[in-house]
């Protein structure tokens, strides 16, 4: 992969009599492609690359950057890095960055043989409007065998985040061993985790786990009458609800599955911008 880049290096013109890019210059430690086309000038470039020979995966990519330009104006960018050894069975961090005008989506995840953290976040105009962030802590090393004695995690955090709402949970299992039974099970989560729904740093009510009773339909054939005969089954699944200061209470899914149209309104705005950018755009 390195050789491959460092045979492209240079600026690539794309010369439209014979509808190929020609290389117009090899020095400098990018690939460049310029297209003039319509009084626009388009360029993408890619940056930055560099890979490692890894003891069993082979050639693994480390980092890596690419723009796209309009006229000079950046419509396009993508930042990625891994860093990561040559006997590492996995990368020590992985951040990933991907601008479109004033959107951004980034990633980012990193592990030790004692946490686990990930993120991910949408922003408009450098304003988060959605973003995950988790993280757990423990032995994590003996997750991979076969037989565990005891219980190697001990904490887990996790905030979800929808402009200025915010779920937080938090779980210490420290020394714990998780209960076999269901009913047991509601009481261990309950007493050893917490849950915030926040808005504008207030926090409105708390979470509990819970046994919620659901109805599916299920069916069979009958050969006699030559119909599908249709039944409900109940069944007992664990779920989060609500609990208000005033106790009322609502489930989680149901109370994120509304109330939310000014995030529809801000994603469905950010993407028409970036459709009509595109359109202007008449390479």
């Amino acid at each position: 992969l390195k050789e491959q880049f460092d045979n492209q290096v240079g600026v690539w013109k794309w010369d439209p009599n014979s509808d190929e890019f020609e290389q117009t210059s090899s020095s400098g430690n990018s690939i460049k492609y310029v297209v003039d086309c319509n009084n626009e000038n388009l360029t993408f470039e890619i940056s930055e690359f560099k890979s490692i020979q890894h003891s069993s995966e082979g050639e693994l990519p480390t980092s890596l950057k690419a723009t796209m330009k309009v006229n000079g104006e950046s419509v396009m960018s993508q930042d990625f890095s891994m860093p990561v050894s040559s006997d590492d069975n996995l990368p020590s961090s992985l951040v990933n960055k991907t601008s479109m005008g004033c959107m951004s989506i980034s990633t980012e995840n990193s592990s030790s043989s004692s946490s686990a953290s990930t993120k991910f976040d949408v922003s408009i105009n450098d304003s988060s409007i959605l973003s995950q962030e988790s993280k757990v802590n423990g032995d994590l090393d003996v997750l991979n065998e076969d037989e565990l004695e005891t219980n190697p995690l001990k904490s887990f955090n996790q905030t979800l985040s929808f402009s200025n709402i915010k779920l937080k949970t938090t779980l210490n299992i420290e020394g714990k061993e998780l209960p076999s039974d269901e009913d047991s099970i509601i009481e261990f989560l309950n007493s050893n985790s917490e849950i915030q729904l926040v808005i504008e740093n207030e926090i409105i009510a708390n979470g509990e786990f819970y046994n919620d009773i659901v109805t599916r339909t299920e069916y069979y054939y009958d050969y006699y009458s030559g119909d599908y005969v249709y039944y409900d089954v109940e069944e007992t699944e664990l779920n989060v609800r609500l609990r208000f200061p005033d106790d009322t209470t609502q489930d989680l899914d149901t109370y994120f599955e509304t109330g939310f149209e000014s995030l529809e309104t801000d994603l469905e705005d950010l993407f028409n911008t970036f459709q009509d950018k595109l359109e202007d755009i008449s390479i």
